[in-house]
């Protein structure tokens, strides 16, 4: 979800958010460790993030954690 600040304002900026892909392909303890502008879209991000879910890696047949980490653009089209 755009916040209607950067909507109204015409404000486009990323955040890049660091994260764990558990075992299970969720996403776990997700924070925000850059963003421009700053703090403008990080409620956002994790919002958005939080939602993923990826395919966990798979070592000797068992699924196991991994970090990750994700710039997510915020533009207008």
């Amino acid at each position: 979800a755009y916040r209607r600040y950067g909507l109204r304002g015409g404000v486009e900026g990323w955040v890049n958010v660091p994260f764990i892909v558990t075992a299970d392909g969720s996403v776990s303890s997700p924070k925000i460790v850059d963003s421009k502008p700053p703090r403008v879209f990080d409620s956002s991000a994790l919002r958005a993030i939080k939602k993923w879910k990826f395919k966990p890696k798979v070592v000797n047949g068992v699924a196991v954690e991994q970090a990750g980490s994700q710039i997510i653009e915020f533009k207008l089209f």
